[in-house]
């Protein structure tokens, strides 16, 4: 997430891209949203220049109503555009020092629906955004995106299947004026009486506890031999983000947080759930979130688009920021 308020402190980059607009909506734009959405994503900012030293400043738009009409019909326009990504929500007006700006923030598209294409040129065309620029995609990266599109179809075609062999919902029974799960329902539930009993020696014990989250996620990160911005990137999260993790050593994230770092760790099931252990979450047959994920891992796919996609469709919480 950008900080508008804070223009100057950004560049354009693979994530980000400033355009004037103060004469209409640039043609570009299609270009650009085609780029990032077949890339990681990124933020095409309307109303944002570039100064010598290349950092970004506000301009102020006009009519910005008349360019957010103008950008959502040519979105829908099946003669332009191949497939919309964006919803309501990823395209805002913003004041940023007085100054009227527009922030569109481009997801990376789904694998069922890529590439993105536009018609520009009598002849439809995709385009990857590498660096500060919009390329059109090599026949490589087209071939790479459909063979992602179709491992994408074939696991969730076999995803229903693992949910209906594996999911076992919790199931509670009522006793005693108790509400307690119903593989306990044995046990008595009534309330403790008196004083609790002593403990003696729990300091001594809880200095044999384990590594924590964060420790133990820079030693795995170390291991792979990646860098820290290759598998935060990959995690979905930013950069802020990760360095709160790195810094603080007592950590939690939250559990969709962990899971998107163990995914760019690509860690197998076991590794997995020991690397979330240390933030306190667990995976069961009991929540359909935790079976996806682990279907997905198991299945050897550390693709976090096409798990949270799948996701997405069981309306489940999404991997990541």
């Amino acid at each position: 997430m950008l900080d508008l308020h804070n223009l100057q402190n950004y560049r354009e980059d693979s994530r980000i891209e400033a355009k004037q607009a103060t004469g209409g909506l640039p043609e570009s734009i299609w270009e650009t949203y085609s780029a990032f959405a077949n890339a990681e994503g990124g933020v095409i900012l309307l109303g944002v220049a570039e100064a010598p030293d290349k950092t970004l400043y506000a301009m102020d738009l006009q009519d910005p109503q008349w360019l957010l009409e103008d950008f959502w019909r040519g979105i829908h326009d099946p003669n332009l555009v191949s497939v919309n990504i964006l919803k309501p929500e990823h395209v805002r007006e913003h004041l940023v020092d007085g100054k009227r700006i527009i922030a569109i923030t481009v997801p990376a598209v789904p694998a069922s629906l890529g590439p993105v294409y536009i018609f520009q040129d009598e002849r439809w065309t995709a385009f990857r955004r590498r660096g500060e620029g919009d390329f059109r995609c090599t026949q490589e990266e087209l071939e790479a995106m459909y063979r992602r599109r179709e491992k994408s179809q074939t696991l969730r075609a076999g995803l229903k299947t693992y949910l209906d062999t594996h999911f076992q919902p919790r199931v509670f029974e009522k006793t005693a004026g108790y509400t307690v799960q119903a593989d306990c329902a044995s046990m008595a539930a009534r309330p403790l009486m008196g004083k609790a009993p002593s403990r003696p020696g729990l300091r001594e014990w809880l200095q044999k506890t384990d590594a924590g989250f964060s420790e133990t996620l820079l030693k795995l990160i170390d291991k792979s031999g990646k860098k820290d911005s290759e598998i935060y990137a990959r995690a979905n999260l930013s950069r802020q983000h990760f360095s709160k993790i790195r810094n603080n050593p007592n950590y939690r994230p939250t559990k969709p947080t962990a899971l998107a770092l163990a995914i760019a760790l690509e860690l197998n099931l076991a590794q997995t759930k020991d690397l979330i252990g240390r933030a306190g979450y667990a995976l069961t047959n009991s929540s359909e979130f935790d079976l996806i994920v682990m279907y997905f891992i198991e299945q050897g796919c550390y693709d976090l688009g096409v798990i949270n996609e799948a996701l997405y469709e069981y309306d489940q919480s999404l991997l990541g920021a």
